[in-house]
């Protein structure tokens, strides 16, 4: 009997909800394929035909929790009010930080075990959808900001964000990898570069 496009939907959903339920429970290193498809009720060979590696479903599985990015303007604007540096954080940590917080120790597990997978190259290319979401997230902040804020950016729209995206990462992934680094430390250091970075470019700041 042929599956439909429906049931199969179906089947891909609930991979997923049993998939972050095993990462979180037994961590990345321990947790298996066999053990997911177990708890969905479905053999490991129907699980690899959705899935062809355990890297492949844990980035499907978690890359929207991480990028929770939501469009909500009147935050937007609000958060803006405090100034462009405070928020454009507080719209960030928010967003990212607040995700990573909740699964630190999946995704830390997780980053150093990519680090040497074969998988990687197609695990970064698969982050790119919410890679992009990061990118127009702070595409939105920028636009609502800079009606009322005259730009004095020496360098390119694209370029002011990149460095942005890249302060953060720098700052989230030492935040991931040390665990002496608190919350209060990345937000901290966050913020101090994001000053250095944004003084002079715009009116107010």
């Amino acid at each position: 009997m042929k599956v439909t496009g429906k049931e199969k939907e179906v089947t891909r959903k609930k991979i997923i909800a049993s998939s972050r339920k095993i990462f979180r429970e037994q961590g990345y290193e321990k947790a298996s394929m066999k053990s997911i498809a177990k708890d969905v009720g479905i053999g490991a060979s129907t699980l690899y035909g959705y899935y062809p590696s355990k890297l492949d479903l844990f980035i499907s599985s978690f890359v929207d929790v991480i990028f929770d990015y939501q469009y909500n303007y009147d935050r937007i604007e609000s958060e803006l009010e405090k100034g462009f540096v405070k928020g454009l954080v507080s719209l960030i940590y928010s967003a990212s930080v607040e995700a990573i917080k909740r699964d630190r120790e999946i995704i830390r597990a997780f980053y150093i075990a990519s680090l040497s997978s074969l998988s990687w190259n197609e695990g970064v290319k698969k982050r790119r959808g919410g890679d992009a979401l990061f990118y127009k997230f702070i595409s939105e902040i920028i636009d609502c900001y800079v009606p009322t804020n005259r730009s004095l950016c020496p360098f390119s729209r694209v370029e002011f964000k990149n460095t942005i995206v890249i302060i953060f990462e720098s700052c989230a992934i030492e935040y991931l990898l040390n665990s002496e680094v608190t919350e209060d430390m990345l937000l901290a250091n966050f913020s101090k570069h994001m000053r250095v970075l944004c003084a002079g470019k715009y009116e107010k700041y």
